[in-house]
């Protein structure tokens, strides 16, 4: 009788990859709605960052989940990844055909309402992991509200585009720290960066064993 070994594929954690891609990409975005950079928040200058650091890390990071039965990662990651990809397509369409933002803000601002329904039940969804995922996707809830005032009710507050360039420096900060947290505490075994807490409990399937047949 022969014994057949067998390797165990192990997938890495990605959750700190696809982080670091939404820090940096919303930290672009923001600095820009905040006028820190020259240029509005359909600047041509944030495709690179939306495919390459928006995008691709996150898209990645969701396939990954998806490898690694992580529903919750893999929705999040796979969710945000083509909302970068279909931003950034968009404004290299406009600027390739000369297209002003007048003429496509609208299509955009009804994408802004589906993603934040969607980010409104990630949300509660991250109430079952921990508070720094809470708290990222609750300043991304603020930023997309941000979006949808400042494109259909830009008269009720002149300063909603930095409300939402606010929000997104909010979502940064939160990312960083989230995907550093993920990185040092995986690799140390310590809880150097804490995440919190979960503040739901799921509640857990009883499984109930299979009557034998005689």
């Amino acid at each position: 009788m022969t014994e057949q070994n067998e390797m165990k594929l192990t997938t890495a954690e990605p959750a700190a990859f696809g982080l670091l891609g939404f820090a940096i990409a919303t930290l672009v975005a923001g600095a820009v709605k905040l006028g820190w950079v020259d240029g509005d928040y359909n600047s041509f200058f944030i495709v690179p960052w939306a495919f390459m650091l928006g995008a691709i890390p996150q898209l990645i990071a969701s396939i990954m989940e998806f490898r690694r039965n992580n529903v919750f990662g893999a929705t999040v990651f796979g969710g945000y990844g083509f909302f970068w990809l279909g931003l950034g397509l968009t404004y290299m369409f406009a600027f390739e055909n000369n297209i002003s933002a007048a003429n496509y803000l609208d299509h955009l601002g009804f994408v802004f309402i589906g993603y934040l329904v969607f980010t409104m039940y990630m949300t509660v969804a991250a109430l079952t992991l921990n508070k720094g995922l809470f708290a990222l996707l609750a300043f991304v809830n603020l930023l997309f509200v941000g979006l949808i005032m400042s494109i259909f009710f830009p008269d009720t507050w002149a300063d909603w585009g930095k409300f939402a360039g606010w929000a997104e420096l909010g979502a940064s900060i939160c990312a960083f720290y989230c995907s550093a947290a993920v990185m040092l505490n995986t690799m140390t075994g310590y809880n150097i960066l804490p995440m919190g807490k979960p503040v739901l409990t799921p509640k857990q399937l009883r499984i109930v064993p299979e009557e034998k047949t005689q």
